[in-house]
């Protein structure tokens, strides 16, 4: 049997990172929580050897997304440089 634990953690109003353990459901809060958001999942191997190869995707990718809509990288830490440039 599978477990749904009600989430007390509220969706801020402008952008953030969400940290924890793996398995513990942030992917699952995103996406209940931003249903209408563009989600980039980097677990995608397609799409991270793609992305890569070619950044330069990305903004492709978030520009796709309606304006002002939120916009979900799932697994940022693959690609770590992105989040030192996120960071500065």
């Amino acid at each position: 049997m599978v477990r749904h634990y009600q989430r007390i953690a509220r969706r801020p109003e402008t952008s953030f990172f969400l940290f924890g353990p793996r398995g513990v459901g942030k992917s699952t809060w995103a996406r209940q929580e931003l249903p209408d958001a563009l989600f980039v999942d980097l677990l995608d191997e397609g799409l991270y050897q793609r992305l890569l190869g070619n950044p330069e995707l990305f903004e492709g990718i978030v520009r796709a997304a309606p304006e002002h809509g939120w916009v979900v990288v799932d697994e940022v830490q693959r690609i770590p440089h992105w989040c030192q440039a996120l960071g500065s």
